[in-house]
């Protein structure tokens, strides 16, 4: 009577058992339907679910029909501890590869997305300080980092050029802000846009604001603390299309301000002051990872939309329409410049469209640098090559996209 009561509890532990591999195999199969048919799988995530869930399928049947013989239990308790192991060994593993020095392991861009997650940017700060771009005497208090050193005669850190120019108060201004598209990449500072502008421009003082890495909201807020130094400026507000992205972060190239809605509809800075100590933030800025193993599988396998994508709209309408409104207060006339990275140039993304259709809602004339990028291609043959270097324009789409700037200038007529 025991045998047989021992015999229907193993063989109930085996069915119970088949049971839990049936519903692993099930949920495997819905989440390959449901998260392909909604695009949200990379191609080379078909294959594993597909292995993992045949899997659990055939320890399902297995179990089912020859629970007890012997290669199925053994079978199942490998499973099962590779089920239930695997994952924390991993981790484990992991985390403590992170303290090899060079190990490959230790690359932000496997576990968080730099367009969405300030994960990114605090693990590639933490990891690569040789890689750093802001030096300690560039950080702002409330800018995040400036353009140069920052000093008692110079608090704003902005290039001694500038300084000057906006120090000449004979000449009108023409304030540039923008990002590394306008701070430039190129080797000598006469191609820079700002600098060409200058050239072309002879009755202007073309005053070179941009600060590399910057989002819309760091170039917002700079307008908003320099534009008293020039009266009655022309302001020339410009962001490559991915500074949207960047405005929604509390990190990038190093601690940034944040700027959030209030309920009334104002702009509030956040996430400031800005931590002078470099060493002190990358150590102690909290990442929101719980597992780096479920973070590097979501990033391999999965191709999820921006979730963030709203928010950045919302944001970015706010600051534009902060933009023109400052610019209205301060009587200053106002153009907005969008730039393209070289892989939008021939395709522009939403972001694009996002700018000019907001900047003709809001009134705020508007200059798009593709056009021009593209009449020159279309003229002489060139390639995206010969316009851009490290993603970035170089000296000759600089002078081709200051021409064109500068005629568009002449027709509103600065000079």
């Amino acid at each position: 009577m025991d045998g047989s009561n021992d015999a229907a509890a193993g063989s109930a532990k085996h069915r119970l058992l088949a049971c839990i591999w049936m519903v692993l195999a099930v949920g495997v199969a819905a989440s390959w339907l449901v998260e392909g048919r909604a695009g949200r799988l990379r191609d080379e995530a078909h294959l594993p679910l597909g292995i993992l869930g045949g899997v659990f399928l055939l320890l399902a049947i297995a179990t089912w029909i020859f629970g007890r013989r012997a290669v199925v239990v053994r079978a199942n308790v490998a499973a099962l501890s590779f089920v239930i192991l695997a994952p924390i060994v991993a981790e484990v593993g992991l985390r403590a590869s992170f303290r090899l020095q060079g190990s490959p392991t230790k690359d932000a861009g496997l576990y968080a997305k730099n367009t969405v997650d300030d994960d990114y940017w605090i693990l590639r700060g933490r990891w690569m300080p040789e890689g750093r771009t802001i030096a300690p005497k560039r950080i702002h208090p409330s800018l995040g980092w400036s353009q140069i050193a920052r000093g008692p005669r110079n608090p704003s850190g902005i290039h001694r050029k500038s300084l000057e120019q906006l120090g000449d108060t004979a000449r009108p201004k023409l304030l540039f802000y923008g990002d590394s598209y306008v701070a430039g990449s190129v080797e000598r500072l006469e191609d820079r846009i700002p600098d060409q502008l200058d050239a072309l421009l002879p009755g202007t003082d073309v005053v070179h604001l941009g600060v590399g890495g910057y989002g819309t909201d760091q170039s917002y807020l700079l307008m908003v603390e320099t534009i008293d130094l020039a009266e009655r400026p022309f302001v020339v507000m410009s962001a490559m299309i991915y500074d949207m992205d960047r405005s929604i972060l509390r990190v990038r190239d190093y601690q940034k301000p944040r700027v959030v809605i209030q309920e009334s509809g104002k702009l509030e800075v956040t996430n400031v002051p800005i931590d002078p100590d470099p060493e002190h933030f990358y150590a102690t800025a909290p990442t929101s990872i719980r597992s780096y193993v479920a973070s590097a599988l979501s990033e391999r396998y999965r191709d999820l939309p921006d979730p963030l994508m709203e928010e950045k709209r919302k944001l970015n309408r706010k600051i534009l329409a902060a933009t023109a409104a400052l610019a209205a207060e301060k009587d200053a006339r106002l153009l907005f410049v969008v730039f393209h990275p070289k892989r939008e140039l021939k395709k522009p993304n939403w972001r694009s469209k996002f700018f000019i259709s907001q900047c003709e809602a809001l009134g705020i004339d508007c200059f798009d640098t593709r056009p021009a990028l593209l009449a020159h291609i279309e003229e002489t043959g060139a390639t995206l090559r010969d316009l851009y270097q490290h993603n970035h324009h170089n000296a000759r789409s600089n002078r081709v996209i200051s021409e064109a700037l500068a005629e568009r200038l002449r027709l509103l007529e600065i000079e």
